[in-house]
């Protein structure tokens, strides 16, 4: 077969060529030259996200808007062993083994500039790891900064997280999500604040009553370490007014049974028992964020309003293998299908 001079065509065919090809086709085609580049720059758009993740070995994630699969990983190898999650042949990641001693991460930066600039693409996702980036990730985040003052996600995964780097990040950073799947050194209860679309904290049982109640969030994944008092002091304090803008959350508690809360709920809150072979169906929320075995069909609960305007809320078990709360507010009277 002759060869196909693809930089030979018009500008504008060319153009149509690079937007049909995947995404480790278009990376390779831009490092052949300049004039490469350039073309996928031009041919980009805003269909391009870009995924990074600071652990032990550092990855990054280019990812198409236009399909799930069309991606490319890059693993930066920081050991001489392989990491786990790349043992398998997979001809989409590209490595790049060396050993990082420094902590100023010279060729991720390189990568994300390159890619940033190339791809026109967005940072939609930031994962650090604790324990690896615990001297670095103040300057880690200014880098990401100067691009850009707002991510999709931002996560912090094992380990602890000083206040410093965790007031840093919330005074200096917007972001949709919140994940903090780790512990979190919190020395002034006065100086936190959280206010997200989405917000998981797992892992841990640093949540405590004075910490939620100074959390703002549409959806919720939280563990939370507080007894049972302490949590009829939550429900009242959202039927006062506490995070009106809390659609849909996931509560797991840590220090009391739920089925002995639920038998004295009616005893504390004002509200309404709903028999166990009522099933309704919630609207759920579009998110990233992923509920684990949650089902959107609530079974039962215990129904109460709001103070202020008469907003209804629900509690009940979630239906899974795990001891949790789902706490689902009714924007509307006929949020609810009854079945």
């Amino acid at each position: 077969m002759a060869p196909f001079f693809l930089l030979r065509l018009p500008h504008l065919p060319i153009l149509e060529v690079v937007k049909h090809m995947k995404t480790k086709e278009i990376y390779n085609f831009s490092r052949c030259s300049k004039k490469c580049q350039q073309t996928v720059r031009n041919a980009a758009g805003n269909h391009f996200e870009l995924r990074l993740y600071f652990w032990t070995e550092n990855e990054m994630i280019l990812k198409s808007k236009k399909g799930k699969e069309n991606k490319i990983h890059f693993s930066f190898e920081n050991f001489p062993v392989i990491p786990w999650s790349w043992t398998r042949s997979d001809n989409s990641v590209r490595r790049f083994p060396y050993k990082k001693y420094s902590g100023l991460y010279i060729k991720e930066k390189e990568l994300i500039k390159y890619l940033v600039e190339t791809f026109n693409c967005i940072i939609g996702e930031l994962r650090f790891h604790c324990d690896a980036t615990r001297n670095v990730f103040q300057p880690l985040l200014n880098f990401f900064l100067q691009s850009q003052l707002e991510f999709h996600l931002v996560a912090f995964d094992e380990g602890i997280v000083n206040d410093e780097d965790f007031k840093y990040l919330m005074d200096n950073c917007k972001m949709k999500e919140l994940d903090l799947l780790c512990s979190v050194a919190v020395l002034s209860i006065e100086d936190f604040k959280i206010d997200v679309f989405c917000l998981r904290t797992l892992y841990s049982d640093w949540v405590t009553q004075n910490h939620l109640l100074k959390m703002s969030f549409e959806l919720g994944y939280i563990q939370i370490n507080c007894n049972m008092k302490k949590w009829m002091e939550i429900v009242k304090a959202w039927m006062n007014g506490w995070n009106k803008r809390m659609k849909f959350a996931l509560f797991e508690p840590t220090r009391f049974d739920l089925d002995l809360a639920d038998q004295i709920i009616e005893n504390v809150i004002p509200g309404k028992r709903i028999d166990k072979e009522v099933m309704r169906q919630y609207p759920m929320i579009s998110s990233d964020l992923n509920f684990t075995r949650h089902s959107s069909v609530l079974r039962g609960g215990y129904d109460f309003q709001r103070v202020e305007d008469g907003v209804l809320a629900t509690i009940t078990q979630d239906s899974g293998p795990q001891k949790r709360y789902v706490f689902a507010v009714w924007q509307y009277n006929n949020d609810f299908v009854r079945q």
